[in-house]
């Protein structure tokens, strides 16, 4: 039977929502995690990458630097800028020429054009020179300025420049369509003899990708102590970026940034130093993404995390719910409400108050039945107050009809104690039932019950059912009630002399003289065969109080006394009968009756019935003995033969046709042990036989060997029995 209900929906709802929410949790933890580490890599890759470059535009600047400082100080040079005769000047030229490539001859793949030039226009004999040197031939001046896109206010400013000062002068020259950067013009001024006229300038024309090994695409600029001198884009937007950007590194002296990559809300700043040239560039790099490939995967891996975790919740919701589930299947669920979702707190509840209704009757049904009742417990509210019991027997023969009758009069007797709180209702056998009724006065009683019979006067139904009602005398206290139901009783003996009275009480039989007829009710019979086919002691007391009652406070006549004896056989006569057997059969030894009853005047004649009477009732627990083990034999026969398989206690109950409840009852009274309990220390035990035989058997086909649904179930009810796994306690063995 499985079940719905509305605390395992509950419970699955907030599970999920706790799965889902700590799926999410780790996901966002590890989304950070990955973010942050790969924003890291990036860092380090973009910091390894600055380095590089820097390392490599060190080493160039370094080689051009030579250069530069070569052609300053090559003879040949000097010689060609100090001539002093036209004819030797373009002599001269021709081993400036070679002093200049052999000033820039090297091993080194490094790209950038050298070009020498008189700082000071050459005149001889009023002609002027105009000629420019580099490396494998001779230009105009004009030709230079073109090429190196300078205009002519720039070349002046230029020539103004190095007439002033000697600090080396540099040029950002831009693609005119692109206006990205193209290469950059480094310009230095050469003199040894402190006279302009004999100065020459030597010009570097430096390759953007000499010093930036990047793809173009990379933004940055390049400035020194003065300013920006260059940027990767000469637009005016640009500058205004790298502006801004170039302050905020004065501010700070770019020591926070040099040679570390720093997050900032454009992307990344690195900024790394040319220190030949005494230049720093600041390259700007785009924040990471990760690529759709990642993030696809990341995603698809926060859905499996959260169908994990609801894939978890649900069987912890299973596990949770089993208590619960186990405790609906022993309850009684509402017709109709079976398979659909129910209320478990609701259901709880009402058997709650149905066991304590139940337990309270009880409670007051066992007062009605014991000479010295134990008061202690929690129903008994009003133990010294004073009570009346009252019986209800109907006489009607067992018919259809009669059941209907004695139905609608228990109903109406019930109904009575629900609406007054100082009646309650026992249910006593099939046509009687009693009211114990909490009350100081004889009268409030009588009127109590007066109303319940005109309210079953007034049912059709009930026109011929002969229904009597008897009223004890009040008596005070709780411990009274057996004396007041036993007067009850012995007002029920007197019904028949009081055929047309409805309501007869204790006082009614008061002038009849009952101390000449022996009491033995029919219902005190009743109780004591009963419980000498329960193999119930009680039996004993029940007789030694009918003797009591009759011999101690009574002076019987003869013939009543031999009345009461003869009644006394034939109850005894009446339990074989219970017992569909005889007394040859059950006792191994006959009850001569014939002598019971010619000896009835004997004076151990009392002895004698109670005698028979307790041999009875031994042989009655003997009996139910065999047959306890006799069933406790076919319960247990049925787990060794079935232990493997996927049993229950509700199979258990249909192979032996009784309820599951009754059936965990039994088992638990026979073996003092519960069903589930019993079974698993069994499977523990075979499985200990099984790993003793075969050490290398896999732990997955032992747990179904041995009827475990999963071997992680079995792994924790063995060691919940053993103390250790199964795993362990194969070491211990093989060891041992």
């Amino acid at each position: 039977m499985h079940f719905r209900g509305t605390y395992q929906k509950t419970l699955a709802r907030i599970l999920s929502a706790v799965a889902i929410i700590m799926a999410l949790l780790i996901s966002v933890l590890s989304g950070a995690f990955l973010e942050r580490q790969t924003h890291a890599e990036y860092e380090y890759h973009l910091e390894q990458t600055a380095k590089s470059q820097e390392s490599g535009a060190t080493i160039a600047s370094n080689v051009i630097l030579n250069t530069v400082l070569k052609c300053a100080s090559n003879q040949s040079i000097i010689r060609w800028v100090n001539s002093s005769s036209l004819p030797e000047y373009y002599f001269n030229a021709i081993g400036a020429t070679k002093g200049l490539q052999e000033s820039i001859n090297n091993t080194l793949p490094i790209e950038y054009q050298c070009a020498l030039m008189p700082l000071s226009v050459k005149a001889f004999n009023g002609k002027i020179v105009d000629m420019v040197l580099t490396h494998n031939r001779t230009m105009a001046v004009s030709e230079l300025l073109s090429t190196l896109h300078i205009d002519q206010q720039e070349y002046l400013r230029l020539i103004d420049h190095f007439y002033d000062s000697d600090e080396p002068y540099f040029l950002a020259r831009y693609d005119q369509e692109s206006q990205d950067l193209e290469n950059m013009v480094y310009i230095m001024k050469a003199n040894h003899t402190k006279n302009t006229k004999n100065a020459f300038l030597i010009l570097v024309t430096i390759p953007r990708e000499t010093f930036v090994a990047a793809s173009e695409d990379e933004d940055f600029f390049l400035y020194n102590s003065s300013g920006i001198f260059a940027y990767s884009h000469n637009t005016e937007e640009f500058q205004k970026h790298c502006q801004q950007i170039y302050e905020k590194l004065s501010v700070s002296k770019s020591a926070s940034y040099y040679g570390k990559a720093q997050n900032t809300s454009g992307g990344y700043l690195l900024v790394t130093g040319i220190t030949p040239f005494q230049w720093l560039m600041a390259s700007m790099y785009p924040s990471y993404k990760l690529p759709a490939e990642t993030l696809l995967i990341f995603f698809i891996i926060v859905f499996l995390t959260i169908g994990l975790f609801l894939y978890i919740s649900y069987h912890l919701v299973e596990r949770l719910y089993r208590p619960m589930e186990e405790l609906m299947e022993s309850s009684s669920i509402p017709a109709g409400q079976t398979g659909e979702a129910i209320d478990e707190f609701a259901i709880i509840r009402n058997n709650i108050e149905e066991n304590s209704k139940l337990a309270h009757t009880k409670a007051y049904k066992d007062l009605l039945f014991t000479r010295k009742p134990d008061l202690s417990s929690r129903y008994f509210q009003y133990p010294d107050a004073s009570y009346c019991v009252s019986l209800g027997e109907t006489m009607n023969p067992e018919d259809e009809h009669a059941f209907h009758a004695i139905a609608i009069q228990k109903a109406a007797a019930y109904e009575l104690s629900i609406q007054q709180d100082q009646v309650i209702y026992i249910d006593l056998d099939y046509n009687r039932y009693a009211l114990i009724i909490r009350t100081d006065s004889i009268e409030e009683a009588k009127q109590l019950l007066t109303q319940l019979l005109n309210q079953l006067e007034d049912q059709e139904d009930l026109s011929v059912s002969d229904h009597r009602v008897v009223l004890s005398d009040i008596h005070k206290g709780l411990d009274q009630l057996y004396l007041c139901y036993h007067e009850a009783l012995r007002i029920l003996e007197f019904r028949y002399l009081h055929a047309k009275t409805r309501l007869i009480t204790y006082r009614d039989i008061s002038s009849i003289d009952a101390a000449t007829y022996y009491s033995y009710p029919l219902q005190t019979e009743k109780r004591l065969i009963q419980c000498v086919l329960d193999g119930k002691d009680e039996a004993l007391a029940i007789f030694d109080d009918v003797v009591r009652e009759n011999i101690a406070n009574k002076d019987l006549s003869r013939e009543n006394l031999q009345n009461l004896i003869y009644a006394f056989i034939g109850t005894i006569s009446r339990i074989f009968q219970e017992l569909k057997t005889t007394p040859d059969a059950f006792l191994d030894d006959p009850i001569d009756y014939k002598y019971l009853y010619s000896h009835w005047n004997d004076a151990i004649i009392f002895k004698k019935l109670k005698n028979i009477l307790e041999t009875v009732i031994n042989k009655v627990r003997q009996r139910e003995d065999s047959r306890d083990q006799d069933l406790l034999n076919q319960m247990l026969n049925y787990i060794y033969e079935n232990y493997w398989d996927d049993i229950m206690l509700n199979d258990l109950a249909e192979h032996l046709n009784i309820s599951p409840k009754y059936c965990g009852i039994l088992f638990k009274q026979l073996s003092d042990n519960n069903f589930k309990d019993f079974l698993n220390r069994y499977r523990i035990e075979k499985a200990k036989e099984i790993l003793r035989d075969d050490p290398s058997i896999k732990i997955v086909d032992l747990s179904a060997m041995v009827g475990f649904n999963s071997s992680n179930s079995f792994i924790r009810v063995f060691s919940k029995y053993e103390g250790i796994t199964p795993g362990a306690y194969v070491d211990r063995i093989q060891h041992s």
